[in-house]
């Protein structure tokens, strides 16, 4: 019950807490795109379980991270790297919340 009720949580905050979309069109994906994020996409791009996925960046705690947000994934938010590159995981509830509520910047960096 109270995994059902904290996940309920999570997923209202994630749906109310939209951002503005910055779209592909304002970003320049080979100037502004670091060599790893790059080569992450390029080795995902033509792989079935990552159809309709978006690649974005979000400002958190002055820290830039990436999101990929991978439609056929039951994890939200599996995938999320930091600036070079590392494995970033949400550690937490509060942590989560933390995130969701003061993430800003959205960048669309890439789509499938």
């Amino acid at each position: 019950m109270l995994k059902t009720l904290l996940t309920s949580a999570f997923l209202i905050l994630t749906i109310t807490n939209c951002h503005k979309e910055i779209t592909a069109n304002n970003y320049n994906y080979p100037k502004d795109t670091p060599e790893w994020l790059q080569t992450k996409i390029d080795s995902i791009a033509t792989i079935k379980y990552y159809a309709l996925t978006k690649v974005y960046s979000y400002k958190w705690t002055e820290k830039l991270i990436y999101h990929f947000s991978i439609p056929l994934s039951s994890c939200i938010y599996c995938e999320l790297y930091d600036e070079v590159g590392n494995r970033f995981i949400l550690s937490g509830d509060s942590v989560a919340q933390d995130f969701m509520q003061n993430k800003k910047e959205k960048t669309l960096i890439w789509e499938r």
